[in-house]
């Protein structure tokens, strides 16, 4: 049986304007990623501007609450758990909802950033490769735990590209995560 998934994205102005969040590349990067996996999207929920700190101000979270309690969704698929919530009691009290009703709830950068680091654990030549955006691109938990594998060029998305096959051509085994709109 195919999973329906709703597809959840926020950010507040100042996450947008500093670590480039958008809601258009958190879509698309979430929608491809769920149908890469086969599932069904029955929704889209978007909060724009509105801070993460709770969830009575954020009008589709609460309809995506909605759609959860009625059963319509088997998986909530979010960028990063603070595009869910900041706050800890949210979290807990919305972990309760979707335990209720049998809702599972995928971090895209989360599933990343431990799928690189396992790699990173079983093969030394696993290196990774940001062009200025770590945190947006789930490597920063790898380049705190391999720190000579983690390579930042900065904003030179090109040169990173370069650069990795520079790396492969040396025996590495490049993963370059590009964060874009």
């Amino acid at each position: 049986m195919t999973k329906r998934v709703a597809i959840y994205t926020r950010v507040s102005t100042l996450d947008q304007a500093r670590e480039g969040y958008s809601l258009s590349a958190q879509r698309k990067a979430l929608t491809r990623w769920a149908k890469e996996h086969g599932y069904e999207i029955i929704g889209y929920y978007a909060d724009e501007g509105i801070s993460g700190k709770d969830i009575k101000h954020r009008p589709d979270m609460q309809r995506l609450l909605e759609d959860v309690a009625a059963s319509k969704v088997d998986v909530i698929i979010v960028w990063a758990l603070s595009r869910f919530t900041r706050s800890v009691a949210d979290l807990y009290n919305m972990w309760n909802i979707l335990n209720k009703h049998n809702c599972g709830i995928i971090s895209y950068t989360e599933a990343f950033s431990k799928a690189i680091q396992y790699l990173g654990t079983k093969d030394e030549r696993v290196v990774a490769v940001s062009a200025a955006m770590p945190s947006g691109t789930g490597l920063t938990k790898f380049a705190k735990r391999f720190p000579k594998r983690f390579f930042d060029v900065g904003i030179a998305e090109e040169h990173a590209v370069t650069f990795a096959a520079g790396l492969a051509a040396g025996g590495m085994r490049p993963i370059f995560a590009v964060y874009s709109s």
